[in-house]
């Protein structure tokens, strides 16, 4: 038994969770998809964090409104109400919709490449059983 043989698997962490859009055969590009689940992370929190401070409102409703804010489906359920945050809104949503924006096309791109990847490898393997 060689050294190699002897050493264990490494504890699984976030990109196993994530193994559809991160396969363990290319980690190079696992990196933009986990920067751009990282990137969404990052402003959902800031948003929660900064309305509970201005809003007073509790943490689900400002999670829920930075959420429907930066997918810009805007129910209209909950508002800004005070001048700071509604100066917030402004920065947060001229920044945040493009970043969420660009990292869903990141993640959605990596998708769409891996079940293409898969198609081709089905085709070729029927192309060789016939």
């Amino acid at each position: 038994m060689t050294d190699e043989d002897k050493q264990e698997d490494p504890k699984p962490g976030l990109a196993d969770g994530l193994s559809l859009f991160m396969p363990q055969k290319d980690p190079q590009l696992s990196k933009p998809v986990l920067a751009a689940f990282t990137a969404i992370l990052i402003f959902l929190g800031i948003g929660t964090i900064v309305y509970h401070a201005l809003e007073k409102w509790s943490w689900i409703e400002c999670l829920y409104f930075s959420t429907y804010s930066l997918t810009t489906v805007g129910y209209g359920d909950f508002t800004p109400t005070s001048d700071a945050s509604r100066l917030f809104t402004v920065f947060y949503l001229l920044t945040g919709v493009g970043a969420v924006v660009a990292s869903l096309g990141v993640i959605g791109a990596r998708y769409l490449e891996i079940r293409d990847r898969r198609i081709r490898e089905r085709m070729e393997k029927r192309k060789n059983q016939a």
